[in-house]
């Protein structure tokens, strides 16, 4: 939202008045957006009605109107920020990132019944410890290593690094280098094959649950303004674009989908789990956690990725509050 603008109505700059942004808070006239019919405008009459298809849930003014409240609090924090968006990605995956934020609660519980992640995991996985306490927990019960004072500050830096990010890995390739870890600790205590010594279910559980508070992790981080310039050069070097993502999350967002598709087309040869080899084991793996969204904030976040660029930025973020309140 633009505030540097003399000529502001009621918070709103007479572009996004023309837009219909302001329609959108109140439930009332959405611009130009709507399906417009010259031939039946008869506003007292037709358009009130209710087609069977839309009697079937709430229209996106009834729940606007129903929850008006309850919405304030929501929607004026999204509004400032998609509308303050540069580009046109960044408005598409800045509504994405608020749709699956609005989810957390239900993403952990998914994830945790998908994965058969026990309640106590899953009580700290949002805790900013979380990875110290499972890694450091991990050498003490399950490779029987009391962790001295340099072993844990091992454990701290790793967990820095890996939260900060800032080689803009995606999840599944940082929790690839805590399997390193414990992998190097399991030798240097059992041998040259003591990693293949530990109980496989004990490290499926460790490595899901990083991957849970990773992913967490990255949906709700905000990139602060001093590490801008750093993610959007190495997005520049990574790609070899200089039209890239200028948030964290859509770029590691969209990293994660590439590599997910590259695994379905081309699957690893990892080795045999329990003797039975699985091809596709980690695409699952290597998806988004959007994958553990509600079937409706999914379908909303395919409708956004959909959204064409068109060159008018301003229609681009209409378009995605109107996905994101859409009921």
């Amino acid at each position: 939202m633009s505030f540097g603008n003399e000529n502001l109505l009621g918070g709103f700059t007479e572009l996004e008045i023309a837009a219909g942004l302001p329609g959108l808070v109140d439930g009332t006239d959405r611009g130009y957006l709507d399906d417009y019919d010259e031939n039946n405008s008869d506003t007292d009459n037709e358009s009130s009605k209710i087609t069977d298809s839309e009697s079937e849930s709430e229209t996106e003014t009834d729940f606007l109107t129903k929850h008006e409240d309850a919405l304030a609090k929501k929607f004026n924090p999204i509004l400032q920020t998609v509308t303050s968006c540069l580009t046109h990605e960044d408005a598409k995956y800045t509504t994405i990132q608020a749709l699956m934020f609005n989810e957390v609660k239900y993403i952990i519980e998914r994830f945790g019944k998908r994965e058969e992640i026990p309640k106590y995991c899953l009580d700290i996985v949002n805790d900013d410890d979380c990875l110290q306490k499972f890694i450091r927990g991990f050498l003490n019960k399950v490779l029987k290593i009391n962790p001295s004072s340099a072993i844990i500050k091992e454990i701290d830096l790793l967990s820095k690094n890996l939260r900060e990010n800032k080689e803009l890995e995606t999840q599944y390739n940082r929790v690839s280098k805590i399997q390193s870890y414990i992998h190097n600790k399991a030798r240097f205590v059992n041998g040259i094959n003591g990693h293949k010594k530990i109980p496989i279910n004990q490290i499926r559980l460790l490595l899901a649950t990083a991957r849970l508070h990773l992913s967490i992790t990255d949906l709700c981080r905000r990139d602060s303004h001093h590490l801008h310039e750093y993610f959007e050069k190495k997005q520049k070097e990574d790609s070899g674009q200089t039209d890239t993502s200028s948030s964290y999350f859509s770029y590691l967002y969209k990293k994660a989908e590439i590599h997910a598709e590259i695994e379905k087309k081309y699957p690893s040869f990892f080795e045999p789990i329990n003797g039975k080899y699985q091809p596709h084991w980690s695409v699952r793996h290597k998806k988004n956690i959007s994958y553990y969204c509600t079937t409706r904030t999914r379908e909303k976040i395919e409708e956004l990725q959909e959204i064409e660029n068109l060159g008018n930025l301003l229609e681009t973020k209409t378009l995605c509050l109107h996905v994101y309140f859409k009921s």
